[in-house]
């Protein structure tokens, strides 16, 4: 769901890529980059409400990786 609205949304379908892209966020919540895409997708249909709740979730899925440490560089 997520790769074809991300498709829909390249190809400047930006309203026929919402359905897809919110189905793949209601599949899995936690999946932070179809909430970004939902979220800018929203925000350039003039959707500001909607999208500003997408991508505060993206935010807080991110925050957590963000968040950890580097465990790849030697002490």
């Amino acid at each position: 769901f997520f790769l074809t609205g991300k498709a829909l949304t390249k190809l400047e379908k930006s309203e026929t890529s919402l359905r897809w892209l919110r189905r793949a966020v209601e599949l899995d919540p936690n999946y932070a980059d179809a909430r970004y895409l939902l979220g800018q997708t929203l925000r350039k249909l003039g959707q500001a409400g909607e999208a500003q709740v997408h991508l505060e979730e993206f935010r807080k899925l991110k925050a957590p990786a963000t968040s950890k440490p580097d465990r790849s560089l030697p002490r």
